[in-house]
């Protein structure tokens, strides 16, 4: 399970530098002038390939949370997040979103996490399962709805992240 959970924090790693630098935000050296970019990659860095949020301080797991799940929607919708291991933190998505005051978008992963119920299962299989489960009609749909809100928002999310990035300095570092 360790090396399982290795990979994945791997994978995660590479796709979110990856969606960094396709995205034009950063490259290189760039990215550590970024504020959000740099608390992100810190966090990598001091996760250390094992995704054990407990290692984070509140302000550092805020950023984890929003950066992953923007990166995996971004990249493959809502579906996609359930179903890779950011989805083990979608019960705290909306306090995440909260925190940096993306009241929008917290309300979109508030929508999308009801597909689940009451809470979205935390262990992979488990959610898995459940995802499968789900009506395909009903489902496709809430989460299509949710991917399109999620890519019309208008709330900033770079801006906020790095706002809240800059007022929290002191709790990020390695």
């Amino acid at each position: 399970m360790k090396k399982r959970n290795r990979i994945i924090a791997l994978l995660l790693c590479s796709a979110a530098l990856s969606l960094f630098c396709a995205c034009g935000r950063a490259s290189g050296s760039a990215a550590r002038d970024d504020p959000e970019i740099a608390a992100f990659l810190e966090i990598l860095e001091k996760l250390d390939g094992e995704p054990n949020l407990d290692l984070l301080s509140e302000p550092e797991r805020v950023i984890y949370l929003v950066r992953i799940l923007e990166d995996e929607v971004n990249n493959g919708g809502f579906a996609q997040y359930y179903c890779n291991s950011g989805g083990d933190h979608a019960n705290e998505i909306v306090w995440a979103f909260e925190t940096i005051n993306a009241p929008a978008v917290a309300e979109i992963c508030r929508k999308a996490n009801s597909i689940f119920g009451d809470r979205v299962p935390r262990d992979w299989e488990e959610r898995i399962r459940a995802f499968e489960s789900l009506s395909e009609d009903s489902s496709d749909k809430l989460l299509t709805e949710c991917d399109n809100a999620f890519y019309a928002s208008e709330e900033e999310l770079h801006r906020l992240e790095a706002a809240y990035v800059e007022a929290n300095a002191k709790d990020f570092g390695k």
